[in-house]
């Protein structure tokens, strides 16, 4: 039914959840394999305490579409857009390599952010875009920021992507662990995935 659908909305467990805190796996399977957009809603949500809604942005394609996606949304919802970019502090943990200077990352992830939304904003002139670079993971980074949000937006795949029809490391995260209703939008010309 999705192929001829705009959004696809779920819930995160059937009706033989242990624990709604699970995900389960149809909610899954479908976030990973959905055309359309598809958004996974808690059953026991937390209240909205920010009229917001939050975008995963990390410089890809994908991120894009997920900005895209939230601002469509903000601007339904007559509220406002968080985009977060993680620029982690785990990428500095001592070892053997050569990691490269923390100030010209976060500076580089800061420059690629503020590009990212000043490519949406004059097709969205009525929603205001706040940009947050985060020095967690990305994603605690993106369930903090969602915590108390309306709705949280994420790319299938993000720059680490091997293929359409499998869902990326961060995007499963977030439907794990976010209590807010986590959208998951699919690459450009997505078509449905076969399993097995």
């Amino acid at each position: 039914m999705a192929r001829h659908a705009s959004l696809l909305v779920l819930g995160s467990r059937g009706h033989r959840a242990l624990h709604d805190a699970v995900l389960g796996s149809v909610a899954l399977e479908v976030a990973t394999r959905s055309p359309c957009p598809a958004v996974v809603v808690r059953g026991a949500a937390e209240q909205v305490r920010r009229e917001t809604v939050v975008a995963g942005v990390d410089g890809s394609v994908q991120g894009d579409r997920a900005l895209e996606f939230a601002c469509e949304a903000a601007e339904a919802l007559r509220c406002d857009v968080v985009a977060v970019q993680a620029a982690p502090d785990s990428a500095f943990i001592p070892g053997p390599f050569e990691h490269p200077d923390r100030e010209e990352l976060v500076e580089r992830a800061e420059r690629a952010l503020a590009e990212a939304v000043a490519g949406f904003a004059p097709d969205h002139p009525d929603v205001t875009v706040r940009r947050l670079t985060s020095s967690m993971d990305p994603i605690s980074a993106l369930t903090e920021a969602a915590s108390g949000a309306r709705l949280l937006v994420v790319g299938r795949r993000g720059s680490g992507g091997f293929s359409e029809a499998l869902l990326g490391s961060v995007s499963r995260g977030v439907l794990h662990r976010a209590a807010c209703p986590v959208a998951v939008v699919p690459p450009e010309g997505a078509r449905p995935g076969r399993s097995g």
